[in-house]
């Protein structure tokens, strides 16, 4: 009996999700981390299969198609075994391929994403091979079939993520709105590109401690170049990253370059004074928080 007792103790043990300090790499398969109650959340690809399930249709945005996804409830994890602490309103969605987008946790909860492992019966990257797709778990996938009002969201294309490995809950103002500042005196046009940096760029590249990591900070990536050099030497790239092309898309990298060059400008020691620069108190109205990059 008592070796009966050490043993399903034992796994217990196992099955329970592991908080504070991470244990070795190569056994996470998702984590929570940043304001979470009780310290961050790290899970086994077992563990992860034991959370709260459910399963929708809905038409993934790249390829038009309807598809019936299966996973991780991220809403019922974060009313659960995550749940975020006051401060935190943002979601940090990463993935394994160095990109991230920014969710309001609002938005999470009221239309109920998953983390899906399956897509139409199959393992999620197998799924994505035979639809020549590039997609593995866990895929953020969203049921813009039961919200049709999601389709409406401009952002919401945007919070499709493949290959997710973490969640980040963060404060809005200390991140991203923190990155965005817009130095006092800059042009309305920097504003502008504020929001156009978050939208095409910050999935990718950090700037000011926030954003992807698979790119080159934004701070140093203007050089000094002037804006029509600057939008020659990044177009195609813009481009291939959901840009639109024509004179909107090289309207919106002038806008771009305006607002780095407003914050090379800028003393970097005042550029973070509260009282100085312009900070937004909320994702930019009708604009992604952050623009994951559509998947090719």
């Amino acid at each position: 009996m008592r070796t009966l007792l050490v043993a399903l103790a034992a796994g217990l043990v196992a099955c329970a999700p592991v908080r504070g300090p991470k244990p070795p790499e190569g056994e996470i398969s998702l984590s929570v981390e940043g304001k979470v109650k009780g310290g961050p959340l790290y899970l086994t690809r077992a563990q992860a299969e034991r959370l709260p399930r459910r399963s929708f249709r809905a038409r993934e945005p790249v390829s038009g198609r309807e598809v019936r996804f299966e996973g991780v409830s991220l809403a019922d994890l974060l009313q659960g075994e995550a749940r975020p602490e006051k401060r935190a309103d943002v979601a940090v969605v990463r993935t394994r391929g160095g990109t991230a987008v920014a969710i309001p946790l609002v938005r999470i909860l009221e239309l109920k994403p998953v983390l899906a492992d399956r897509a139409d019966g199959k393992p999620v990257a197998d799924w994505a091979r035979e639809a020549t797709l590039s997609g593995e778990a866990w895929l953020l996938a969203w049921p813009n079939l039961d919200q049709p009002g999601l389709d409406f969201d401009p952002r919401a294309r945007w919070w499709w993520a493949a290959g997710v490995s973490k969640v980040v809950l963060e404060s809005w103002l200390a991140t991203y709105g923190k990155a965005l500042r817009v130095p006092a005196g800059a042009p309305d046009e920097a504003r502008r590109g504020a929001e156009e940096a978050e939208l095409h760029c910050m999935p990718c590249h950090p700037l000011r401690g926030a954003g992807g990591e698979r790119g080159p900070d934004l701070a140093g990536v203007l050089n000094g170049r002037a804006p029509a050099a600057f939008a020659a030497a990044v177009r195609p790239h813009a481009l291939a990253r959901g840009l639109p092309s024509g004179p909107e898309g090289e309207a919106a990298l002038d806008r771009i370059a305006s607002f780095l060059r407003s914050l090379q400008a800028s003393n970097p020691a005042s550029a973070d004074e509260p009282g100085e620069p312009e900070e937004p108190t909320e994702p930019p109205p009708g604009r992604p928080s952050a623009a994951m990059p559509p998947r090719r």
